[in-house]
């Protein structure tokens, strides 16, 4: 198997940058909430506005020798973003070095950027060099042209504003990473409760590079400083580059995509995308390949341009006698008008993972990894959405993961080792994972689509139908704990051991190759402080059910399965620290298994983080209650038996009671499963 790695330092930078984002944006000028008729009711898309974006940037703008550097996405604009209720005195763009450093020795020469206001600005560039910027290329004031939202709502207006340097900035090799400021006066003028739309001066597309960051140059109390306020959003700039002789054509690769799984007589769809280094559109013919044979050639039916382009084939695998188990699809680039590619050919071929099965079985659990934070406003309904979703569905097993998302304010419920986990999924609280599913961001962790908790549910419940289709189950889990409870728990450690086993399929681990085995362990009934969603006041005690207390795997980020042929067992023995559990007040403990391919790797004593983010999901999930004592962990595949009668009921202490008493009463029903219920 190929993998893709990167640095988990570099992950950590991203990360932190994250967090400063969820600082500002998210904590103190949230943007979805102050102009929520620009990002939410209105419903912007990318489509609706792609037309205008093909309109205004045609090459022919530009001199033959030069052309336009954009961010994916920064040519469709979304909405409109600010800093009111501050004063910043700058806002910029981050733009990772990976968009121009093939056009080493070019110029910068100028810039073009869309603002919905008209307002004075002064753009600048800066290169980014460790945690200082400096500054090679500033413009002269300007008074920009508005492009606000059309009536109709469908899309922005855009009428670029361009700008030209007296002292062009000539592009080095190995360049650091640029950042497009603008000075500005921002206002905080209000109508009401609201800010009025001059607030926001700045359009911005939807951002696809977990690298990229919006930045701010602004005094939070700690002395005015650039710092990151957001990796949503891309601001709408272009660089305008001039070499001289102009650029040639070249075909750069930026990924490829397919099914994760599919059987071995199926039809596997290829998804990659390309742009043209060079000035013009062009012809391009590719070539496809399964684990570096070449299959054949086709042609794109569209021409390749200058921004990315979504080229599709599909490979007729039924030939080719595929074993079960991971293969790679490749695509790479044959030739540009009809001619051998030339320029950098490193960047001409771009790879894809998939597995081969034959045999599936059903989904035990799902999945939910609930990123949430006790200074969070929104987070209270996130908690609303899964308690929705549990009422929805039985096959929910959610784990909530605290961070601190105000480092001057730390959550008590905050886990060290859940740290790698959230920095590779997240980039605002709250966010969810399920099922560690990429679903179409920079991050795998998706964020919450309204305030509305039923609606939520019920597009997170038909995400989780159609990731079962994606990756069928390979294997059935099952658990068995023994809870040695200390006779003084408020003062004693207490024993937990649980064993995890695993019946899989035929194949099942060829298929699953490489995966891990991971388990949580979590707490209901703690109770604690919670910022309110009014947003301006804290729960003084709100129910924190489902927090992730410990990982009891060796390693954070999953173990390596010891397979037995199909099948496996592997037992943990955890510590559950003194005042953790009291069955008399329902702090109780649930267990979560799951497979799942890793996210990070060990290589040669280093930790990496898995940067092929369409491969970290998770093929197989189980929950069990723990109870005092021996537990057996057992779920009938197809749902619980709703004609499931008690066979036994006990206490919150674990000692077995022939009729409910008041309090937390656990039952064991005839199906194998255990339920909890409060008695009052």
């Amino acid at each position: 198997m190929k993998k893709v790695l990167l640095p988990i330092f570099s992950l950590l930078l991203a990360a932190s940058a994250a967090n400063a984002q969820v600082k500002i944006s998210k904590q103190l000028v949230n943007i979805g909430q102050t102009a929520p008729e620009l990002i939410v009711n209105k419903q912007l898309t990318i489509g609706g506005a792609s037309k205008v974006a093909k309109k205004a940037v045609k090459a022919n703008e530009l001199a033959e020798n030069q052309k336009k550097v954009a961010m994916d996405g920064s040519e469709l604009p979304f909405t409109a973003i600010g800093l009111p209720g501050y004063n910043p005195t700058d806002m910029g763009q981050l733009i990772p070095a990976s968009y121009y450093e093939a056009y080493a020795g070019s110029k910068i020469v100028g810039l073009r950027f869309l603002t919905m206001n008209s307002t004075n600005m002064t753009p600048a560039i800066y290169v980014a060099s460790g945690s200082s910027l400096n500054l090679v290329a500033q413009g002269k004031e300007i008074t920009t042209k508005a492009s606000p939202l059309k009536s109709d709502n469908s899309a922005f207006e855009q009428n670029w504003n361009e700008v030209t340097f007296d002292k062009p900035y000539t592009i080095e090799s190995g360049s650091d990473a640029l950042v497009v400021g603008f000075a500005y006066t921002q206002s905080s003028k209000k109508s009401g409760s609201n800010y009025d739309m001059e607030c926001y001066p700045f359009l911005v597309g939807q951002n696809t590079d977990q690298n990229a960051l919006v930045l701010a140059n602004v005094d939070t109390g700690k002395g005015a400083q650039w710092q990151g306020v957001s990796d949503q959003y891309c601001m709408c700039v272009q660089l305008i580059l001039e070499r001289e002789g102009g650029f040639p054509d070249d075909f750069s690769m930026l990924g490829a995509y397919t099914n994760s799984m599919v059987k071995p007589s199926d039809k596997l769809p290829v998804e990659f995308y390309v742009k043209n280094l060079g000035s013009k559109e062009a012809e391009g013919e590719f070539t496809v390949s399964i684990d570096d044979q070449e299959l054949g050639a086709f042609k794109a039916n569209d021409l390749i341009g200058t921004t990315s382009s979504k080229v599709g084939v599909d490979v007729d695998l039924s030939s080719l006698n595929l074993a079960a188990g991971p293969h790679t699809v490749g695509v790479k680039v044959k030739s540009v008008n009809g001619e051998a590619p030339a320029g950098n050919l490193k960047d001409d071929a771009s790879y894809a993972q998939f597995r081969v099965y034959t045999n599936s079985t059903d989904r035990q659990y799902n999945l939910i990894e609930h990123f949430t934070s006790w200074t969070c406003v929104f987070c209270p309904y996130g908690y609303e959405t899964l308690r929705e979703l549990q009422k929805q569905r039985n096959d929910v097993a959610w784990a909530a993961i605290h961070a601190d998302m105000d480092p001057n304010n730390p959550d008590p419920h905050t886990l060290a080792d859940a740290s790698l986990i959230t920095q590779y999924s997240i980039s605002a609280f709250p966010s969810f994972n399920l099922n560690r599913f990429n679903l179409g961001g920079s991050m795998i962790g998706a964020g919450m689509p309204s305030t509305d908790p039923a609606k939520n549910a019920e597009q997170f419940s038909k995400i989780l139908d159609l990731e079962k289709e994606m990756v069928p189950a390979q294997l059935t889990l099952g658990m068995k704990s023994n809870f040695e409870l200390a006779e003084k728990p408020n003062l004693q450690d207490s024993k937990l051991t649980v064993t995890v086993t695993g019946k899989g399929v035929k194949d099942a681990a060829k298929v699953l190759n490489n995966a891990v085995l991971n388990l949580y362990i979590t707490e209901d009934g703690l109770t604690g402080k919670q910022y309110g969603k009014n947003g301006n006041s804290w729960y003084s005690k709100y129910n924190h059910d489902n927090t992730l207390i410990a990982i009891a795997t060796d390693n954070a980020y999953g173990d390596e399965i010891a397979w037995d042929g199909d099948n496996f067992e592997k037992t943990y023995e955890i510590t559950i620290p003194k005042k953790t559990v009291s069955y008399t007040t329902g702090k109780t403990l649930n267990a979560i298994a799951f497979v799942s391919l890793p996210f990070a790797f060990e290589q040669d004593g280093k930790l990496y983080a898995n940067a092929d983010l369409e491969n970290v999901w998770v093929n197989q999930c189980f929950f069990m209650d723990i109870n005092k004592g021996e537990t057996t962990g057992i779920k009938v595949i197809n749902g619980t038996d709703s004609n499931a009668t008690v066979v036994a009921r006990f206490a919150a202490d674990g000692t077995q009671i022939s009729a409910p008493v008041k309090g937390v009463n656990i039952l064991k029903m005839s199906d194998g499963t255990t339920r909890k219920v409060m008695v009052k």
